[in-house]
């Protein structure tokens, strides 16, 4: 698969609504994810100080260059990398860490091999490859694919839904489902390809509408992530999809 063809065919659609979603959106009042507690043994007490004067979005944009720093001294820190996936992104019952350094290593060779647990690495990888790699979890897929829904193209492939234990979006607000009703013959991007499509798009389009707001890649993944989270794709789906029972 022609990763860089596919990436000029999407970004073509998607870039419109991410514009119109940062004009009408501020990621320091949208963006909310703030409910872990640092661990002592990762972060130093000025770490610490600092962050707690932050606002959310402040804070995990300060995370970034922090955990970074972090991570690019060390070849593989398991405390750090729980912490990530566990305090920090909430995956509370998660405790199969023994593929993440399998995880890491094929990504920074270019290869991904399809995995149940890319909601938990993909945060992990976030980190260490500072906008190279972006989050992929079920905020995300829901937003992009909203995206492509709305455009109203159904010729083109979606991204696959990973819904995980997010009884939120997987029960009230099935996108999967409400395509499928869309197009039986709905197509989905290849699981070994999805998530370097993904991530290639997100620097294609920062690289397109980059300014003074939109200052980092992983800004569009925040967003995508804040405008599932707060619920603001489920009033659009009610504004803009009917379903009428013959």
């Amino acid at each position: 698969m022609n990763i860089e063809n596919e990436v000029k065919k999407l970004e073509k659609i998607i870039i419109p609504y991410i514009i119109e979603y940062f004009e009408n959106y501020s990621l320091n009042d949208l963006y909310s994810w703030d409910k872990f507690d640092y661990n002592i043994n990762l972060f130093t007490n000025d770490e610490i100080t600092i962050l707690d004067r932050l606002n959310s979005f402040e804070k995990n944009v300060k995370l970034k260059s922090i955990i970074n720093g972090k991570l690019s001294r060390e070849n593989f820190n398991k405390e750090l990398y729980e912490w990530i996936i566990n305090k920090w992104g909430g995956i509370r019952k998660f405790k199969n860490i023994s593929g993440l350094e399998c995880f890491l290593i094929l990504l920074n060779n270019g290869k991904y091999l399809s995995n149940s647990t890319i909601a938990s690495f993909s945060k992990v990888a976030s980190f260490k490859y500072l906008n190279k790699y972006f989050i992929y979890d079920a905020h995300v897929s829901c937003a992009i694919n909203w995206i492509l829904i709305k455009n109203g193209d159904f010729n083109i492939k979606f991204f696959p839904f990973k819904f995980g234990e997010n009884k939120d979006i997987s029960e009230n607000y099935n996108l999967k489902t409400i395509l499928t009703l869309i197009n039986s013959n709905v197509k989905y991007y290849d699981e070994n390809f999805y998530y370097f499509i993904y991530c290639e798009l997100l620097n294609s389009i920062f690289e397109n509408i980059k300014n003074d707001i939109i200052q980092e890649p992983f800004y569009i993944e925040m967003m995508l992530f804040s405008i599932s989270k707060s619920r603001k794709i489920i009033n659009e789906i009610k504004e803009k999809i009917e379903i009428i029972i013959k």
